[in-house]
């Protein structure tokens, strides 16, 4: 095998194979160990010796499913990947201390393990835990209302099941660490797809907005096309928005294709189409568009009138 190996590496050295070995009778596949006890084998879960054992706390202002979902995976695995009682017990331990360090009572984590295991019926739920953790069922999701999480709107949610048969689905909320740490390269404007975007005229009184599922080079390039040449027996096309190059025949005014904004990026095309209907009636009075895009009912001033849109 060592001859293998340094053959394979020696074919192109700039990339190097690598492969795990026993050692003190231990080996692992992903995150199973296999231990070598005689003339069988035996299993349990392995861990990486940087494994941080960092979880959601306790603390933090999240749904107790989502909290307990944590411990609910750790101890199915713990059930599957243990191949003897005296492995399971020290990994049920394992992962006892470790959320009692992230800050969760034992009772709770002993509630679920014990849920899990099936080896004896659930402890009652424990009012400053919130609520038990329970099987989620199947969500229908066209009924489902979307929301932050906040523990003063549980009862609000339980409402909403409880009477009109509408789950709440928990979305993501803004995190400190979103905005202090940069987690992925910015993508660049000109190659974002499926975007709303608003053209500046020289004039700043004046701007188009549109929307694209291609490339924002690509449609941004079409618009500086159509621009040029002869522009001065040009009339307006109300079935394909003209109100680029028709706006700089008519006033003589040339756009600031450069400055370019994304305004949105929504890859659903209804949606998208939306929220150009919506920037354009904030904006009816800037905007040089023949077509309004999705025509937004003035019964919706009230509400669009104050909105903030970039």
């Amino acid at each position: 095998m060592t001859e293998f190996f340094g053959y394979l590496n020696s074919i192109y050295p700039p990339i190097q194979w690598t492969m795990e070995r026993e050692a003190n009778n231990k080996f692992h596949v992903f995150d199973i160990q296999l231990i070598r006890n005689g003339s069988h084998l035996e299993t349990t879960v392995y861990r990486k010796p940087s494994a941080s054992d960092r979880y959601l706390h306790f603390t933090s202002a999240q749904a107790w499913q989502e909290k307990a979902a944590a411990i609910h995976t750790l101890v199915a695995r713990a059930l599957h990947y243990c191949s003897t009682k005296l492995l399971l017990d020290a990994e049920l331990l394992h992962i006892t201390n470790v959320f009692i360090a992230n800050g969760y009572p034992q009772k709770a984590i002993a509630n679920i393990i014990a849920m899990k295991s099936h080896k004896h019926e659930a402890l009652d739920s424990v009012e400053h835990l919130e609520e038990t953790y329970e099987e989620k069922s199947e969500i229908d999701f066209s009924k489902s209302f979307y929301a932050p999480y906040h523990p003063r709107a549980r009862k609000m949610f339980k409402s909403l099941q409880k009477t009109f048969g509408i789950n709440c689905v928990f979305k993501k909320t803004a995190t400190l660490g979103k905005y202090l740490f940069k987690r992925r390269p910015r993508k660049d404007k000109w190659n974002t797809s499926h975007v709303v975007y608003s053209v500046p005229c020289e004039d700043k009184n004046h701007q188009y907005i549109g929307q694209t599922k291609r490339l924002m080079k690509i449609r941004v390039k079409e618009h500086e096309c159509s621009c040029l040449g002869d522009l001065s027996d040009l009339q307006p096309d109300l079935t394909n928005d003209n109100g680029i190059p028709y706006h700089c025949a008519t006033t003589g005014h040339k756009f600031r294709f450069d400055d370019t904004k994304i305004l949105a990026v929504e890859k659903n095309h209804f949606k998208r189409r939306i929220i150009e209907g919506v920037h354009i009636f904030n904006k009816e009075e800037s905007c040089i568009n023949l077509i309004s895009g999705y025509k937004i009912d003035n019964s919706w001033a009230p509400l669009l009138k104050d909105l903030r849109l970039c």
